[in-house]
């Protein structure tokens, strides 16, 4: 299972789309990608601006709803009343004048009671948890697709790969283990298949990239590249190849680059080769020689969607 999470991508199949996109990022297998918590909340909120997540009745524990009806309900606490103080009253003395008349009372003024935020504080309350709610859901779907996700065959799981790639799980005709490094993705690219293929140059084995998961067939099938007793590799048309002689695995944004400004109909073969192919349909693929020798290439294809 720790395998399947770490190089698989999950089946996306049953993920409804307004969340697809957020799960997506959760689940790079760079971790440098994957958002932060601030970032996540800043998704879920896109995610659910054009049709609000519904929650049913009764969702939350009795008493938190409880707590909130209280919060929202209970009313402001009254303020104290001034008791009222009389003068004392003086004994009449004669001769003496009578006192003047004390001044009007004037009922001390109540002050203003602070605005409520007892019903605001509620609404926070019951924002912050919808948020938490919204998260839990999107958690679930996760390991739900992460479960869905197929088993390997044990042939691909001997082809190792590296981390934000999947394998296809094609079976190989011959693979071998290889710590080649993969191309790496472009942002807006998903790999669709990855695998080492044996091809043999007498019987003129082709690959075609359309149709993952790869296998070898012959050059007169639906063949997108090939290898021939010449030994050398290539397509025909309406496909398109090139050869990367950049630094390193192309990524799927060098490979269309190279496709368009160098294209070529075939090489010489021979370890360490690595070239770019785009089918018809105009799927992309990247290829590298790991290996050849009396005919038989050990060739490791990323292809890109």
């Amino acid at each position: 299972r720790e395998w399947l999470i770490v190089h698989e991508q999950p089946d996306w199949n049953r993920c409804p789309d307004q969340v697809r996109g957020v799960l997506e990022q959760c689940v790079a297998k760079d971790q440098e990608s994957r958002p932060t918590p601030e970032k996540l909340i800043e998704l879920c909120r896109a995610a659910s601006s054009d049709e609000r997540l519904r929650l049913g009745e009764g969702w939350l524990p009795p008493t938190v709803t409880a707590e909130l009806t209280r919060y929202h309900l209970a009313p402001p606490s009254p303020q104290p009343a001034t008791p009222f103080t009389s003068s004392p009253s003086l004994p009449y003395q004669p001769g003496a004048s009578w006192p003047s008349a004390p001044p009007p009372w004037i009922p001390p003024s109540t002050p203003k009671s602070a605005p409520s935020t007892q019903s605001s504080r509620g609404r926070w309350i019951i924002g912050g948890l919808g948020a938490a709610a919204f998260v839990v859901v999107l958690l679930a779907i996760l390991v739900a697709a992460l479960k869905d996700s197929p088993h390997k065959s044990d042939t691909a799981a001997n082809t190792p790969t590296t981390a934000g790639l999947s394998s296809s799980s094609a079976p190989l005709r011959g693979g071998t283990s290889t710590t080649e490094t993969s191309p790496a993705a472009s942002p807006t690219a998903v790999v669709l298949a990855q695998d080492q293929l044996r091809l043999r140059d007498e019987s003129f084995d082709a690959v075609d990239i359309d149709t993952p998961p790869l296998y070898v067939g012959d050059i007169m099938g639906d063949a997108d590249f090939w290898v021939s007793s010449d030994g050398r590799v290539g397509v025909d048309s309406p496909a398109r190849f090139t050869v990367w002689s950049g630094s390193g695995a192309p990524t799927v944004k060098e490979c269309e680059s190279v496709l368009r400004t160098q294209p070529t109909s075939s090489v010489a073969n021979h370890a360490g080769l690595r070239f770019c192919v785009s089918s018809g349909s105009g799927r992309v693929a990247a290829g590298y020689v790991v290996s050849y020798s009396g005919g038989i290439s050990q060739v490791q294809v990323t292809v890109w969607g």
